[in-house]
């Protein structure tokens, strides 16, 4: 699988997650941790937890950002958010 359509799934039964007026709420029951995305971050988390390929999602994300942003610099924060999701 290429880098671009690679997918991530949720860590159950350890991580539980809803979005709750557009703000991902995610906990790691395991580790007793909590998190919070704000409403793109919970677009993203969404798009994610559907098996959505990172490219899809950027591309989507690009063009919700209306040209305030490059693809390579949404590239740039999904990817960010995708480490520090995968770090914790």
């Amino acid at each position: 699988m290429s880098e671009a359509t690679r997918r991530f799934k949720v860590n159950e039964p350890d991580v539980i997650e809803d979005v709750i007026d557009g703000e991902a709420i995610i906990a790691d029951l395991g580790r007793g941790l909590y998190f919070s995305l704000d409403d793109t971050g919970s677009r993203i988390w969404s798009a994610l937890t559907t098996g959505t390929p990172i490219d899809t999602i950027v591309t989507a994300a690009a063009a919700a950002a209306a040209g305030a942003s490059s693809t390579e610099e949404v590239q740039a924060h999904i990817d960010r958010l995708l480490d520090e999701l995968q770090a914790e």
